[in-house]
């Protein structure tokens, strides 16, 4: 009787996920059993399930006095709180990609090239639309519609942003927090300006990786920290960002649309309401993309390696490789987001966007993020 009990209860949530409309899911709904969409744990209320992975593992992203977050001004930014990835002083070395399964593999770590990395923070969360606006003076889509009551607007990441954005953003913040700013920026140009779609459509940018203040992660440093940064072999070979199922760590196409059939809209939610790799990283899979340092080129073309001028040589080792510029002007977008599917939040999919894509560049085009690093 107890096994039979198991199997049914385990076939009955398949069912609730399951794209179709079946018996057992109009069965599972009429006992009036409510799923939290994380870690998909039954409750017989909605406001349990709703709350449930409030706190994932053991955490509470609700504190937004964390004596970690970003302070500017007295003023403390809930969800800004960064995690050393590799410590100060030391640095990793990823020989090989010898323990990613072939096909997982990025064009970033292969069997032909080792890299090592040098220490580097990374941001636990995507930036908010609390701290952009704060800094920026504006979000660059006003959606002021909540995805869910008991998720908060200010908390929903930045979204819409273009490269050029990107790191005048990381620029203005450092200089906030009296940090060195990372990158020389000149000769900015916008596109309609003084308008709602106002944006920055080129500008001439150089960058000086020593400096202490924000940047963008490289794509090495991005899918490392995604990867869990070397923490076990099962956490470096996951599909996703600390798992294997896309539903528990990320918002994509498949699930951010909502909690209710009714609901067909995809959004960006609140950041750090799924559950963290084993670095505690929230949405490195889904929600927004998030912008990189590297240009989207082959990194297997072989050449000598210079921070801006040249791909990724095989063989190695090679310490904390940019990808320069190439044929294309694209700039390396990881992570996918609440509007495509799965496959593009997996850990080795790359795609390149030009560095003006964003709010205003195509109406479409409002899926682009931030990810802050900075050296230790």
């Amino acid at each position: 009787m107890k096994k039979f009990f198991i199997l049914s209860f385990a076939f009955l949530i398949l069912g609730v996920f399951d794209s179709c409309k079946s018996n057992v899911e109009t069965e599972y709904e009429e006992k009036k059993v409510f799923v939290c969409t994380s870690c998909y744990k039954e409750y017989d209320n909605l406001q349990d399930a709703l709350t449930c992975c409030k706190s994932p593992k053991g955490e509470n992203p609700l504190d937004d006095t964390n004596p970690g977050n970003i302070i500017i001004g007295g003023r403390n930014f809930g969800k800004t709180e960064f995690v050393s990835v590799i410590p100060k002083g030391a640095s990793a070395t990823i020989p090989n990609a010898s323990c990613i399964a072939e096909d997982k593999l990025s064009d970033v770590f292969t069997p032909r090239r080792n890299i090592t990395l040098s220490s580097y923070l990374i941001c636990k969360y995507e930036v908010t639309n609390e701290l952009y606006e704060y800094v920026m003076g504006r979000i660059p889509i006003p959606d002021v519609e909540n995805r869910y009551d008991d998720e908060r607007q200010k908390y929903r990441p930045a979204a819409g942003i273009n490269w050029y954005e990107a790191v005048i953003f990381c620029n203005k913040l450092s200089e906030l927090l009296g940090l060195d700013k990372v990158y020389d920026i000149a000769n900015v140009s916008y596109a309609n300006k003084g308008k709602a779609n106002e944006y920055v459509k080129s500008a001439t940018v150089t960058w000086d990786f020593s400096r202490n203040g924000y940047r963008l992660p490289t794509e090495a440093e991005w899918e490392y920290a995604a990867r869990g940064g070397g923490k076990s072999e099962k956490d470096w070979r996951y599909r996703y960002s600390g798992a294997d199922n896309v539903k528990l760590v990320g918002w994509t196409s498949v699930n951010s649309a909502g909690r209710e059939d009714t609901d067909y809209i995809v959004k960006t939610h609140e950041v750090g309401l799924k559950l963290p790799n084993a670095l505690g990283i929230y949405d490195m899979s889904g929600n927004v993309s998030e912008w990189c340092m590297d240009y989207f080129r082959s990194v297997t073309e072989t050449g000598d390696y210079n921070h801006g001028n040249a791909a990724i040589p095989e063989g190695g080792p090679v310490t904390d490789p940019c990808v320069g510029k190439g044929k294309y002007d694209n700039i390396v977008l990881r992570g996918g987001s609440y509007k495509e599917e799965n496959g593009y939040a997996s850990m080795w999919q790359r795609i390149g966007k030009p560095k003006a894509c964003g709010h205003g560049y195509m109406d479409s085009e409002t899926y682009q993020g931030i990810r802050l690093v900075r050296r230790d």
